[in-house]
């Protein structure tokens, strides 16, 4: 494999990790969002998915509106 090959196959490779990294983080933003629409309480969903109280203090404050 030459040395362009080489990194172009590192590219894609973070390009993928990034990915899915950023769906994962959409993807607990979207039940932070459904758990405060159903009034859980904001310890419990940071405890439970590893978002800060800060994070999930805004995805409430989006929701108010």
């Amino acid at each position: 494999m030459s040395l362009a090959e080489q990194l172009k196959a590192e590219g894609k490779a973070e390009g993928k990790a990034e990915g899915k990294a950023e769906g994962k983080a959409e993807s607990y933003i979207e039940i932070t969002k459904r758990l405060l629409a159903e009034g859980v309480d904001i310890a419990f969903i940071a405890k439970i998915t590893g978002l800060s109280m800060d994070k999930i203090k805004e995805n409430a404050k989006e929701l108010s509106y």
